[in-house]
């Protein structure tokens, strides 16, 4: 119930979009309301058991495509409710961000919907921990480069991708720390990880769409190796939501059998 129901509100959303006041072009990602409408029959057909794996992957891409960007709308929400000064990025595409605010929510109920049907079982995931860990390195290591290069010192990456390491070795070891927090934590830094890592894929399928063109060349070498280190970000993120269900199946209470 609750998934069908966050996939009207997304597709009322996308619908709605195009009449709504307050838009602003600042995203990349273009997202035609068809392509909601696809997703949310995708979900429709999952959600009553017909070809539930192809069609709740494919719907739960296409979602993911229609929430792209909304981190980077939360980033001007918070000039735009701080009030501290920051010229257009503090205007926000109020359309655009319920639109994808929407798509994340059911999303979200959709994969938790599908997920509750998976087989419950203890697995060795130690290989997570070390691939977090590989996979946690581009990101940080560019910014070193730059910052070798004369650029701005990448304090913050190196804590943040850092700390990603760590919570997915957290997940993996079953560490003794509450278990809703690394519940929230990973479920967080995957949601914040995908998202992010796969808005230049979304955003170079936007263009023969309609969407905006490119704000780089493909045949550079240097934007190749930076879309690599975004596509680590998107590995990161699975690989910490892998870890995340791992760690939620090893320590989920069983409910005692009741004889009557």
């Amino acid at each position: 119930m609750t998934s069908a129901l966050t996939l009207s509100l997304a597709l009322a959303a996308a619908l709605a979009r195009p009449f709504l006041p307050g838009a602003q072009a600042y995203q990349q990602v273009s997202t035609p309301p068809w392509l909601v409408a696809l997703a949310v029959v995708c979900g429709a057909l999952a959600l009553t058991g017909r070809a539930t794996r192809t069609a709740g992957t494919l719907g739960c891409v296409l979602l993911l495509w229609a929430s792209a960007g909304l981190p980077l709308d939360g980033f001007r929400f918070f000039f735009w409710v701080t009030g501290i000064p920051a010229g257009d990025f503090a205007l926000v595409d109020w359309p655009g961000a319920l639109s994808r605010g929407t798509a994340l929510v059911a999303l979200l109920a959709l994969l938790t919907t599908l997920l509750r049907t998976r087989r419950r079982e203890a697995r060795d995931q130690r290989g997570l921990a070390h691939l977090a860990l590989a996979l946690a390195l581009p990101y940080p290591a560019l910014k070193v480069y730059w910052w070798l290069d004369g650029g701005a010192l990448p304090l913050g990456e190196v804590l943040a991708f850092g700390a990603a390491a760590l919570l997915a070795c957290a997940l993996v070891r079953s560490w003794p720390l509450p278990r809703p927090l690394l519940l929230l934590s990973g479920t967080i830094a995957t949601i914040a990880l995908v998202s992010q890592g796969s808005m230049p894929i979304f955003a170079a399928l936007s263009v023969p769409l309609g969407g905006p063109a490119l704000p780089f060349d493909l045949g550079d070498p240097a934007t190749l190796v930076v879309l690599v280190v975004y596509l680590s970000w998107t590995l990161l993120g699975i690989t910490l939501g892998a870890a995340t269900l791992g760690f939620a199946d090893r320590t989920r209470t069983r409910r005692p059998t009741v004889l009557t």
